[in-house]
């Protein structure tokens, strides 16, 4: 309704309300002052089941005009809920779509461990890890490198990239991703690397290690790098 108070001989308030309410809502519709100009106001309400209201006047005597400019009905609300209900669900495909794109997405995790020298031994050992959970089928490229120190003349250091549970007998030096540090005099500095693929399922988590070893004579590795390049399939 368009509502408005005319004539109102004191500051008052009108509240417009169903005809069946018991009491008197304390919510205005319109705030009046004595002797206002004419000023219509957009007024909400809901009917009695008789399809009647009520006007209450706080103050004073004051004439009011209602003009009737539309109305809701239980199939219009039905609708306007529909409409709700279908860019909530169009909310939702995006953002499903979202999600799958980013999980389509390349990503990379990174292993690092700064410590000082570490002595090798024959048995292979487990220099740095990196995680990996796959958020699609795909395949994992994992590039490591590592720094040598204090190698023993003819020394020969091997590491190859590999899971980090399946902790091998031995370094295999002909393995994806393998390579050799030989030392040919002693007490060299030097560092080598290398780069291998691995197939991973859609929410599988697997930490991937770098293991080394020694053939012979004494050798140390330093800071070493592992670092695990998620690629979904295609």
């Amino acid at each position: 309704m368009n509502v408005t108070a005319v004539g109102a001989t004191a500051q008052t308030n009108l509240r417009l309300f169903p005809a069946d309410l018991a009491e008197v809502p304390l919510l205005s519709s319109l705030n009046v002052s004595a002797g206002q100009a004419p000023f219509p106001n957009k007024v909400d309400v809901t009917l009695s089941p008789n399809g009647a209201i009520r006007i209450f006047n706080q103050n004073g005597n004051v004439s009011v005009l209602g003009d009737i400019v539309g109305y809701y009905t239980a199939s219009s609300l039905t609708e306007i809920d529909a409409r709700l209900a279908a860019l909530e669900a169009s909310d939702s495909d995006q953002d499903s779509a979202i999600d799958t794109l980013a999980a389509a997405q390349p990503f990379a995790n990174v292993g690092h461990n700064p410590a000082s020298l570490t002595a090798l031994s024959t048995t292979p050992q487990s220099m740095v890890t990196v995680p990996i959970t796959a958020p699609v089928d795909g395949r994992v490229t994992v590039n490591w490198s590592s720094s040598t120190a204090n190698a023993d003349t003819g020394e020969l250091i091997v590491c190859y990239p590999d899971l980090d549970s399946a902790e091998p007998t031995e370094v295999d030096s002909s393995a994806e991703g393998a390579a050799t540090f030989q030392a040919g005099v002693s007490g060299v500095n030097g560092s080598f690397s290398g780069t291998a693929q691995f197939a991973i399922g859609a929410g599988e988590s697997r930490t991937y290690a770098l293991w080394c070893e020694e053939a012979n004579g004494e050798g140390f590795v330093g800071a070493r790098t592992i670092t695990a390049i998620f690629t979904p399939t295609p």
